[in-house]
């Protein structure tokens, strides 16, 4: 999956294109050695398939540049495009983020909370970024992260405050609720 959403690239108004990348630059998106891509991307080159070029009689190497064959791949195949759908939707949120990131720092915009924040996080653990998979949608990833990151310590804190206005309302009640409970019996006493 890794491998093909980096071969595409969903450009504004101009649909699902193909996207050229090295084997190393794909090893290193997965964090894994490159001989272990060049095993799949043999799946995807044998000649039954040529889902991917260079072409199978084509020794690979990291600087091998791997591309799709042909672009009707990325309008026929359901799961490419679904895919490539997914990447557009990870890497649009992680611009938004970005984006905010860069205004937050320059005192422009607040911390995330509730919605937004909750979908940073269902992003953060479905996209999984890397620094590397975040250069090719922005440059600042390691401020768009900080920004996350202190957002989450915001919404803990004000969680931790609404505990405590809980906690405190709850004392206060039962404090009072215990002042007229021992009024009224000195009351009666009498």
């Amino acid at each position: 999956e890794i491998l093909f959403r980096s071969l595409t690239d969903r450009s504004g108004g101009r649909g699902d294109t193909r996207r050229p990348v090295k084997l190393a630059e794909v090893a290193t998106l997965v964090n894994v050695p490159c001989q272990q891509i060049t095993q799949i991307v043999e799946v995807f080159r044998q000649p039954a398939r040529s889902f991917l070029t260079p072409p199978a009689d084509w020794k690979l190497e990291p600087d091998s540049i791997l591309d799709i064959s042909h672009e009707s791949l990325i309008r026929k195949w359901q799961r490419l495009k679904e895919w490539t759908k997914k990447e557009a939707r990870l890497a649009s949120l992680y611009r938004r983020l970005e984006d905010t990131a860069s205004r937050w720092k320059e005192g422009q915009a607040s911390l995330w909370h509730g919605p937004e924040l909750e979908e940073a996080l269902a992003w953060r653990r479905e996209a999984n970024p890397t620094p590397h998979w975040a250069k090719r949608y922005g440059q600042q990833f390691d401020l768009a992260i900080k920004f996350l990151d202190a957002s989450v310590r915001q919404q803990q804190a004000e969680q931790r405050r609404e505990l405590q206005r809980q906690r405190t309302r709850k004392i206060v009640f039962w404090t009072v609720f215990g002042l007229i409970i021992v009024t009224s019996l000195a009351f009666f006493e009498y």
